[in-house]
């Protein structure tokens, strides 16, 4: 429905804004219509979480829910994948072995999602070159857009390098303290920027687990992409 905002009076019951982080002041913005139209649900997105939680410095108390959108899971991917075959579906039974020909494609599309991960548009392109180039991108546009402006141009190249180290001990257990020394970085630095990856969802670590809680917070963590392609 058409929203006429001259008037005190709107009809629609949503209103999405995109790329929300680029308007002026936004945090301002949201809070004015959500306390002007309370009856109407806005629904905001954008491209960069870090634009994003900058951009709300008001706290929206009670007035806001966050969903994260992450990238696809597996079964989601399957989806995806089989669109043009929506038999492939219908002929699983999940109490029941899968058939020789079904387990065959089954094993391919996850050898597929292992190695390209979830990403929408990576998933829907079929040449492994587009795949490539599109993956390239995300990156070339995520550590020049979301995180330049956070560690510094100066620090871009250290950064980097953590993400290739990273991607190299995925799901294995990290040494924080082996990786400040490959690095030659700081302690504190190399805690930063972990906190950087996991707030812009690239990467996260998985505490281990203790019935003593302060072994499982003193251990070492795992460290997991939550993208494979990204990794």
């Amino acid at each position: 429905k058409e929203c006429d905002w001259s008037s005190d009076v709107c009809s629609s019951d949503l209103i999405f804004i995109d790329e929300f982080q680029y308007i002026g002041e936004a945090g301002k913005f949201l809070k004015a219509l959500i306390d002007n139209y309370p009856r109407i649900k806005f629904v905001v997105s954008g491209s960069s979480s870090v634009e994003i939680q900058r951009s709300l410095k008001e706290s929206l108390v009670g007035r806001k829910r966050i969903i994260k959108i992450f990238p696809l899971d597996f079964s989601e991917f399957l989806y995806f994948s089989a669109v043009k075959e929506a038999s492939f579906f219908e002929e699983i039974n999940i109490e029941e072995p899968l058939k020789p020909e079904l387990s065959l494609i089954f094993e391919n599309l996850f050898e597929q999602f292992a190695v390209w991960g979830g990403m929408p548009r990576v998933v829907l392109e079929e040449e492994a070159g587009e795949r490539k180039e599109l993956l390239e991108d995300i990156c070339s546009s995520y550590l020049q857009k979301d995180i330049k402006g956070l560690v510094g141009a100066e620090n871009l190249g250290t950064f980097n390098k953590l993400m290739i180290l990273l991607a190299q001990e995925s799901a294995s257990i990290t040494s924080v303290h082996a990786l400040a020394n490959d690095l030659n970085m700081l302690r504190s630095e190399l805690e930063r920027q972990l906190f950087i990856l996991e707030n812009t969802f690239v990467n996260f670590q998985i505490n281990p687990f203790f019935t003593n809680k302060r072994k499982e917070l003193s251990k070492s963590k795992k460290t997991v992409f939550y993208d494979n392609g990204i990794r």
